[in-house]
């Protein structure tokens, strides 16, 4: 969890269901940087011995110092959980959290699955929002993930939460070194790879941004016309493969 995010725990009552005896069940929200994820905690009280701007049951009788005290320990599950979720280096999310709280395993997402969701989700708006060239290079850019993956983990695929600068300063280092690649079309590779980070930090996969701090950037380059002689060669040329012709 970076410093921009921010925790709240927040105890309250569902006026709206009420049992018989006329009491309301309380609730608890988790609501990081703004975003919410809510849970019954099964727990049922008059709304007249509610305190509702602290959050929790008024009154010294034991049950509900009890029932407090159950908050309580529900607080610190938050909490707890909070901590867990960062030393994995996972992301830190309300939903993460509640999930966690209730025992519920976050299934982590790998960095060729999203690409390959990706991938999946273009290839079906081709070619009404991409075309059939955007959709080759994003699986060409999938390819040398997975080749740079086997070269340098020894391994087919990792955890998102896996990714950090160093991946991707070392997967730039890899283009310029081991595929011998300038530096505009290793940026066009990594601009595509920043894509799939980017849909994985939307979709709170990811907590932290690998690309911060790094530069995308493509350099100028200067081109010339062709000469007359070399447009004739073109038109001449006899290309056999119908998609290059």
């Amino acid at each position: 969890m970076t410093k921009r995010q921010t925790l709240a725990i927040l105890f309250y009552l569902r006026l709206d269901k009420v049992n018989k005896e006329n009491q309301v069940p309380i609730y608890m929200r988790i609501t990081v940087n703004g975003k919410r994820a809510e849970m019954a905690l099964h727990r049922y009280i008059s709304p007249s011995k509610w305190n509702k701007t602290g959050g929790f049951a008024r009154g010294t009788k034991r049950e509900v110092r009890e029932l407090n005290e159950f908050l309580d320990q529900y607080r610190s599950k938050v909490y707890r959980a909070q901590r867990e979720l960062l030393e994995r280096n996972m992301a830190v999310t309300a939903v993460a959290l509640r999930n966690k709280v209730q025992g519920k395993m976050e299934e982590q997402k790998s960095l060729i699955e999203t690409f390959e969701y990706h991938n999946k989700l273009m290839k079906e708006q081709v070619p009404t929002e991409y075309s059939p060239t955007t959709l080759i290079r994003y699986k060409t850019t999938l390819k040398h993930v997975k080749e740079y993956i086997r070269y340098k983990y020894k391994t087919d695929d990792l955890l998102l939460t896996q990714l950090d600068h160093q991946f991707i300063t070392e997967f730039n280092h890899y283009f310029r070194t081991i595929k011998k690649t300038n530096h505009n079309t290793a940026i066009k590779y990594l601009k595509n790879l920043k894509k799939i980070v980017n849909l994985a930090v939307k979709n709170g996969w990811l907590q932290k941004d690998p690309f911060d701090k790094f530069s995308v950037k493509l350099q100028p380059v200067k081109r010339s016309f062709l000469t007359e002689e070399e447009l004739h060669k073109i038109e001449d040329l006899e290309i056999k493969i119908p998609r290059l012709d």
